[in-house]
């Protein structure tokens, strides 16, 4: 018998490792030669473009964390018992629900703590997920659940997967690990 998703794992973080560090460290400090050795026009020119990105970016992530609080609020209340509620238990494994909600949650968590997930809640227009996202998503929940992403053509949800109910049937749809 499996265990309740209570005791689902926790979600594993991957740390930078040294390589990285070490081409971070480069690029910084080339950005940093390269403002030096620009003259003063160059480096108005590149402290004003710095400058354009990061409030652009910064209004975008205002705009984004009223809307994620905006739909939070409407959805006072709700909690994963709702989202589970949404699926037949019998039919679909507890730790794949448990796993994404939280993945979610985790994917919403610079907006909203705690975001209130629905199973309706579409991926791209509400969460406004790429694909390359959701594939980022499809292998974090798959790994935490125990679920295999092999053969992905074969899942009669392939290509099909607009809804967080879509996910986790998606998934759902997967063979386990052997």
């Amino acid at each position: 018998m499996r265990l309740p998703s209570r005791l689902l794992p926790p979600r594993h973080r991957e740390s930078l490792d040294c390589a990285s560090v070490l081409f971070l460290t480069i690029l910084v400090v080339g950005f940093g030669y390269l403002l030096y050795s620009a003259s003063t026009f160059a480096r108005c020119m590149i402290a004003m473009a710095c400058c354009a990105v990061w409030c652009h970016g910064v209004a975008v992530t205002k705009r984004e964390k009223r809307r994620y609080e905006a739909l939070a609020r409407s959805r006072l209340g709700v909690s994963i018992c709702e989202f589970a509620r949404s699926f037949d238990t019998r039919q679909t494994d507890t730790w794949i629900m448990r796993a994404t909600y939280q993945e979610l949650q985790q994917w919403l968590q610079p907006y909203v703590t705690a975001f209130p997930v629905c199973a309706s809640d579409r991926l791209s227009a509400d969460f406004h997920l790429e694909a390359d996202d959701v594939d980022d998503l499809l292998q974090d929940i798959a790994a935490r659940s125990g679920r295999s992403l092999e053969k992905t053509e074969d899942n009669p949800w392939y290509g099909s997967v607009h809804t967080v109910k879509d996910l986790v049937a998606f998934i759902n749809a997967q063979g386990r690990f052997q």
